[in-house]
């Protein structure tokens, strides 16, 4: 069996190309990727929100040569938008589009689009808990086969609780609509990750906290939820800690009819878990991390191939403490493909992926670290790198 291999395909290096990349990729059908940088890149940045640079929209290709499509704070009081924390979305013009977490006319967070010749549209602007509309999305967008878009948003929503919405965007009018304001520990706060749609058109998302489970506090362990085309939420799902997973940060994917994901928390070591969930709310855990070499603490979710294997990353653990990649087969047995070894003095491969992973028609996986890499701007910390572009050769 071939040894799978990661290749970092590019080292931010703080500015003006970015840095920081903490959202998953989108790859083209000639194999060029795109992502989103929360920090770096020219647009500059106020002390309200983060500096240097408030983050980038780039490109990377299959040469490994990568560009800045656009650098938020590029207008006065970046109300074009600042810290893209989500990934992206495309279509078929090959325009990119996604959310910032602030920034805006009411520094609230924006939807944006940004053109294949790099301009970028601010489509719609947040305006926060006393319109209630929603504050502050931190996931990417994802698109019904009208080109509504749908997502979370982390804050605004529900005057008594500030706890977060599911919203709709319809592009055409420039119109959001909110289909479900959370109110707390029965239905769940703070999404802080996107969503998933079905053949019937309801979404399924996680939120960090809510469920009043004692095992986490009074803040509750996290919860699954569904809302359906008109707005009715379901929780189908109210984690409980110790047991089965806890704090639920990246989001769901659908698979053979049934959820699956990752908690950041909770199992047999506290370190996290993949878990199946069926859409009647039947919750299997299929790993506890260890806490040690196999990771631990999961940020982003998995994706799976025809067969059934999961893919993903974990913020920590493995052999130097930065993060994993692993591969989790359906008879439960799991494979660390790589262990990060950080960057600076440390490894040039990169540290703490903050994200999942995307897989191209050849079965190889591409991701992004947050820290790590050969980058030495004045926002690495530590001269520990910026991030990296990483692939993972998995045959």
């Amino acid at each position: 069996m071939t040894i799978p291999t990661l290749t970092p395909i590019f080292n931010a290096i703080d500015c003006p190309d970015g840095a920081d990349p903490n959202a998953g990729l989108i790859i083209d059908q000639a194999g060029n990727l795109y992502g989103t940088t929360q920090a770096g890149g020219m647009g500059g940045c106020s002390d309200d929100f983060q500096a240097p640079g408030c983050g980038t929209v780039f490109e990377v290709t299959t040469a490994g040569v990568e560009k800045a499509l656009y650098s938020f704070c590029a207008q006065p009081n970046c109300t074009d938008g600042a810290v893209p924390l989500g990934g992206l979305i495309a279509d078929e013009k090959g325009n990119l589009f996604g959310t910032t977490v602030v920034g805006g006319e009411d520094t609230q967070g924006v939807i944006f689009k940004v053109s294949p010749h790099e301009k970028e549209t601010v489509l719609y602007y947040f305006q926060g808990h006393n319109v209630g509309d929603g504050a502050s999305p931190q996931a990417g967008l994802i698109a019904d086969a009208a080109g509504n878009f749908y997502s979370t948003t982390q804050w605004g929503g529900d005057f008594n609780c500030n706890c977060g919405t599911v919203f709709k965007f319809t592009p055409s009018s420039g119109s959001e609509t909110v289909l479900h304001d959370f109110v707390g520990n029965s239905d769940g706060y703070f999404p802080g990750s996107g969503l998933v749609m079905d053949e019937k058109g309801n979404l399924y998302g996680t939120t960090v906290y809510g469920g009043g489970s004692p095992n986490c506090s009074d803040q509750g362990c996290g919860m699954v939820f569904k809302v359906t085309p008109n707005g009715t939420e379901t929780v189908l799902y109210a984690f409980q800690g110790a047991p089965d997973g806890a704090r639920p940060i990246a989001g769901l994917i659908l698979y053979k009819g049934n959820l699956y994901g990752t908690t950041s928390q909770g199992g047999a070591a506290n370190a996290g878990t993949v878990f199946e969930l069926s859409r009647q709310g039947a919750e299997t855990v299929l790993l506890s991390f260890n806490g040690d070499e196999g990771g631990s603490g999961p940020y982003g979710g998995v994706i799976a191939d025809k067969h059934g294997t999961l893919y993903g990353t974990t913020y920590t653990g493995g052999a130097a403490n930065l993060g994993t990649v692993f591969k989790l087969a359906p008879d439960g047995k799991e494979t660390v493909l790589h262990s990060f070894a950080g960057g600076g003095t440390g490894g040039t491969d990169g540290a703490l992926p903050g994200s999942g992973l995307i897989m191209d028609q050849n079965g190889d996986l591409y991701g992004t670290t947050v820290r790590g890499g050969t980058g030495s701007g004045a926002n690495c910390p530590n001269n520990g790198g910026c991030g990296t572009v990483f692939e993972i050769t998995n045959k």
